[in-house]
């Protein structure tokens, strides 16, 4: 939504009331779980984030979710594949994981009619949140 609505092309108090709100929200929100589940995604691994954001900042931040969602440390061999991790190498490398061929699975397999078919299964469940703002 801040993509969006940052385009100068919009109508100007439009943009800053929902401009303004989503700043709202995010001071609100718990942005070390956004960020962590941005950067552990593995088709998006982080590529978003300024170099300014260190791994080692990554990482206290990783330890912090960590602790506060199991209520314990982690282990020190974390914070070696942490790094590795964020650096793309050795077993998390894009080579080493297969991305490129579940990439081409994916490809090969979804359609419009299989999202259509996916949103319909989901918005009749109970098992996740209303997506209501896919239509």
């Amino acid at each position: 939504m801040f993509y969006i609505y940052s385009d100068s092309k919009l109508e100007a108090p439009i943009c800053t009331k929902i401009l303004g709100s989503l700043e709202k929200w995010w001071a609100a929100a718990d942005q070390d779980v956004f960020i962590l589940a941005i950067l552990l995604n593995l088709w998006i691994h982080g590529h978003p984030f300024s170099k300014k954001l260190l791994s080692m900042n990554l990482f206290n931040m990783a330890d912090h979710v960590f602790k506060r969602f199991f209520s314990q440390d982690l282990k020190f061999a974390f914070m070696a594949e942490f790094i590795d991790y964020y650096k793309g190498i050795g077993k998390f490398s894009e080579a080493s994981m297969g991305l490129e061929g579940w990439k081409a699975k994916f490809n090969e397999q979804v359609s419009v009619q299989n999202l259509l078919v996916l949103v319909t299964v989901l918005k009749t469940s109970n098992l996740l949140f209303s997506i209501e703002f896919l239509h």
